[in-house]
């Protein structure tokens, strides 16, 4: 298999990454619980006339914790010009780390789910209640039409899993369903090779309980219906989708990024598909690695006008015209190239 080494040019449009927290609000998405949460991190400058695009953020964690790979993700986004929402989610772990009330029930993937789906529709209810936004003390403004979300290892799992909501109308989506998929060094399959092994084998346990070995098969069916590489062809209006992964990951393999990739084109999906040569697990951003760094720039180019420059917002907000060529991508339009 050969590593992504050659790119397509990014477009001009994409700055030099930088992490910057430029301001949040943090809502429970249970009121009145006050855990589990969703932090809203903001683009500097932002204009309440500008529907600014929002990415959703799990961070990794094997499902023992929701704070594992991917910190910061969420205020990069922010100044890139998009609405960044960290997003808190259960885990077995939860209640020994963070003491969540809510978090008492178990067993678990209903917690997981349910947490991940209810963060999306509550930030795309806020996207469209401008009273809404007001009584949060929200003042940018954000599309409700262009909701997309980031996972990171494990928290791609569960990202994949909102993306893939089974034989739903692609006419009447769940108010869940993302308009774009971002997917980095994801957990796919829990029933490939090796998953019954190693650390693949407690992200399962931490998902599913200890008491799915024990079931027939040990528990294959529970297993296949979490592996949303088996989703995507039953996902009736599944969203375009980036996914990235090294070569040398020893904790979730490449195979699982690219298992979902040949589902995704399978099934008609607009998937690209970036493999980088050297990397090992958990690298979040990555901006500290020169050689997979780059896939920053290219997530960027490939979201088009989502990622709209912060220079940009004073002449929309205005109502201008006169809009510079370089940022006239439009990412609602574009077909994803497929690299790998």
């Amino acid at each position: 298999m050969a590593a992504n080494t050659a790119p397509s040019e990014p477009s001009k449009r994409c700055r030099k990454p930088a992490v910057v927290d430029i301001g949040s609000v943090s809502i429970p998405i249970y009121s009145p619980e006050e855990h589990p949460r969703i932090t809203f991190h903001f683009p500097r400058d932002s204009c309440p006339r500008v529907e600014h695009s929002v990415i959703i953020c799990f961070r990794g964690g094997g499902y023992a914790t929701c704070l594992g790979s991917g910190d910061g993700a969420a205020a990069w986004f922010a100044s890139q010009g998009m609405v960044g929402v960290e997003v808190e989610y259960s885990t077995s772990a939860v209640r020994a780390v963070q003491d969540w009330e809510v978090a008492k029930k178990q067993f678990y993937p209903d917690n997981a789910i349910r947490d991940a789906e209810c963060a999306c529709s509550l930030v795309r209810d806020v996207a469209s209640n401008g009273e809404r936004r007001a009584s949060l003390g929200i003042s940018c403004g954000l599309s409700s039409e262009k909701i997309g979300v980031i996972g990171f290892s494990a928290g791609g799992h569960l990202a994949s899993l909102v993306a893939t909501p089974i034989r739903t109308n692609p006419s009447d989506p769940p108010p869940w369903a993302p308009n774009r998929v971002i997917l980095c060094y994801p957990v796919i399959s829990f029933v490939g090779e090796g998953s019954c092994e190693g650390a693949m084998s407690g992200s399962i346990e931490n998902f599913l309980g200890p008491q799915i070995w024990t079931l027939p098969g040990q528990g294959y069916q529970s297993r296949a219906e979490c592996s949303t590489e088996l989703r995507v062809a039953q996902t009736a209006a599944m969203a375009p989708t980036f996914v990235w992964h090294t070569v040398n990951d020893d904790i979730v393999p490449v195979e699982h990024s690219v298992m979902f990739w040949q589902a995704c084109r399978k099934a008609g999906v607009p998937v690209e598909l970036h493999v980088y040569e050297d990397g090992e697990h958990g690298q979040g951003l990555a901006l500290g690695n020169p050689r997979v760094k780059e896939w920053t720039t290219q997530v960027l180019a490939w979201l088009g006008e989502w990622a709209l420059p912060v220079q940009c917002y004073a002449s929309v907000a205005q109502g201008s015209a006169d809009r510079s060529p370089e940022i006239s991508l439009r990412g609602d339009s574009m077909n994803a190239e497929e690299v790998y």
